[in-house]
């Protein structure tokens, strides 16, 4: 008698422990499904946030270099007091690290003197429309 029972308390413990395996197995790939969706999820609205934080700032420094160009210097000084003010504004705001000024030729200014001709870039192209532009970095 006692090998009978020795032989189903056997087989009843094989069948609970492949059940059991069996569950743990699939809880596994399930958590790990989850936590990969999750993961996912919060990945892209990081994303999105940080899009949506560099696009206000983007347009606070648009507004910012609108108001700069209303001025009086910028809309009708010379090359001599444009380029200093501009220097002025940008030693005032540590977010620029220089500021550019471009004649409608095309050649640019900084504090220096004659920088480059943009006169065939697309921004130049949109801001001698009256378009404020954002372009890739110019190096």
């Amino acid at each position: 008698m006692k090998s009978i029972q020795t032989k189903l308390t056997v087989i009843i413990l094989i069948i609970f422990f492949i059940a059991l395996s069996t569950m743990g197995g699939l809880n596994f790939f399930k958590a790990r499904e989850i936590v990969t969706d999750n993961l996912a999820r919060e990945m892209g609205n990081e994303a999105s946030n940080a899009a949506d934080d560099v696009g206000v700032w983007l347009e606070g420094r648009i507004t910012q270099l609108t108001m700069l160009a209303a001025t009086p210097t910028m809309a009708r000084g010379t090359l001599a007091e444009i380029v200093p003010f501009m220097e002025a504004a940008r030693q005032s705001d540590k977010a620029y690290e220089s500021m550019v000024f471009v004649e409608a030729s095309g050649v640019s200014h900084d504090s220096q003197g004659p920088v480059a001709n943009v006169a065939a870039r697309e921004y130049f192209k949109q801001a001698l429309s009256g378009k404020a532009s954002v372009s890739d970095p110019v190096i």
